[in-house]
């Protein structure tokens, strides 16, 4: 998975939700904004510091697979794995706002941790198991 087919699943789950809020758009309407700031927020922070500790929560997700990799493929892959884990935040907690209207700070932002982790070590067997082949 390169980083652009990961953008690019990022940006079509956006657009999906998108879609929910073209359904549900009058009851959410005047919280949408503040939603997507603070989601985003999240994601510029978690991604800060990853890219501060060199991809090391990309690497930590690695290490919990146990694979062999290649050691000249472990770094790069745990550069990846941090982005896009930083990146599952957002859809993860707009879904999260669709499901949970009423939720607010760590009510909304537990569930919001446990599914972005759920999401990033699927991704983490993806993009790993493509390293192995």
């Amino acid at each position: 998975m390169s980083m652009e087919s990961a953008a690019v699943a990022v940006v079509l789950m956006i657009l999906a939700l998108g879609a929910l809020y073209a359904f549900k758009g009058a009851q959410i309407s005047d919280q949408w904004r503040t939603w997507i700031t603070k989601a985003s927020l999240a994601v510029a922070v978690v991604f800060g510091i990853g890219m501060l500790t060199l991809g090391l929560p990309g690497i930590f997700f690695l290490e919990l697979l146990d694979l062999k990799l290649p050691p000249d493929t472990i770094w790069p892959l745990g550069v990846q794995i941090t982005l896009v884990g930083a990146l599952l935040i957002l859809p993860v907690s707009l879904a999260l706002r669709f499901a949970m209207p009423h939720a607010t700070g760590w009510h909304h932002v537990w569930p919001t941790a446990l599914l972005t982790i759920i999401a990033t070590f699927l991704v983490a067997i993806l993009l790993a198991s493509q390293a192995l082949h």
